[in-house]
């Protein structure tokens, strides 16, 4: 019943039909795949099958031989597989662009599993860490942190797997080509499903080393200006004073 639901042909008309009919390779590939299911060869195939209305879907087949009132037959176990594989296909084409897009980004990029687990870098970050993909995964990546900021980006990290806010840090990152330790701000937001459970964390590391510098610079040209104004005070008191 349920191949004629399936197929869309009455019982009568499936027990009649050549698997020709419905297999939509040519039939001396059909031969050979048969021939192979009976020597117990190969057991699990893929399909593309036709049904009466002529659509075709792709089926997953598990074959055997078996034996009926003397007969050697062989025996298929029909699953459609059809949208499993569009999903696939799509989820692929999904990963593709997000590749694309990713390796076009100035900054870099990262993805990790819901428990925090490193699984992607951009092209971006292995040009300027110098690692490779096997080094970075997991918490590979943090051997390119700065040892001052090492254990409490890590921390902050953690806390934020923990509670599922978003990750907002500063820390200095090792550039391969000459060693030199940059400053970038770290960013990460948990993606959710429609469950509101978190499925993976997408990260960005934007590089703000001389926005850090210049920050640096100001605060001192700041602290100097302040030194210099009580200075003049001082001055504008002790002028007072004498006159």
């Amino acid at each position: 019943p349920a191949a004629s639901a399936f197929y869309g042909y009455d019982h009568d008309q499936l027990t009649s039909m050549r698997i020709s009919q419905i297999n939509a390779l040519p039939p001396d590939e059909i031969a050979v795949r048969m021939k192979s299911a009976s020597r117990q060869e190969q057991r699990t195939f893929q399909f593309p099958h036709r049904l009466a209305s002529g659509e075709i879907r792709n089926v997953q087949v598990y074959s055997g031989p078996i034996i009926v009132s003397g007969r050697e037959l062989l025996y298929s176990i029909v699953h459609d597989v059809t949208d499993q594989l569009r999903a696939e296909q799509a989820l692929r084409e999904s990963e593709l662009r997000f590749r694309t897009v990713a390796n076009t980004m100035p900054q870099l990029v990262w993805s990790t599993r819901p428990d925090g687990y490193h699984v992607y870098f951009n092209d971006q970050w292995y040009e300027f860490t110098g690692q490779k993909p096997q080094e970075s995964e997991g918490e590979g990546f943090a051997s390119t942190l700065h040892p001052d900021d090492y254990r409490q980006t890590l921390a902050e990290w953690h806390e934020c797997l923990q509670t599922g806010r978003s990750f907002e840090m500063e820390y200095r990152i090792r550039r391969a080509s000459d060693g030199q330790y940059r400053w970038f701000l770290g960013r990460a937001l948990p993606v959710r499903d429609e469950d509101g459970k978190i499925v993976t964390w997408m990260g960005t590391c934007t590089e703000i080393h001389d926005q850090i510098e210049q920050r640096e610079r100001l605060a001192q040209v700041s602290e100097e200006l302040r030194r210099s104004n009580e200075d003049l005070q001082q001055f504008a008191y002790v002028a007072s004073h004498d006159l």
